[in-house]
């Protein structure tokens, strides 16, 4: 048996990695749906707005006229 290559493998390695790839999609789905959020609606409606917001202010324009730029 040279089941060292995906490409000369076997029937039953191949099986094996199919088998594999299932399970762990299974399982990367069931952690999914367990860390869905079922209590209290949506995930906005859960978000406190207890700080304080800070608005954006006017633009403004810098210029120096050092020597360095970065480009």
């Amino acid at each position: 048996m040279t089941n060292h290559s995906l490409v000369t493998a076997d029937r039953s390695t191949h099986f094996k990695i199919a088998a594999i790839a299932v399970a762990a999609a299974i399982v990367v789905i069931a952690v999914g749906l367990r860390a869905r959020i079922t209590e209290g609606g949506s995930v906005t409606t859960r978000i406190e707005t207890t700080s304080t917001v800070v608005k954006a202010g006017k633009p403004v324009t810098s210029a120096s006229s050092e020597g360095s730029s970065i480009r």
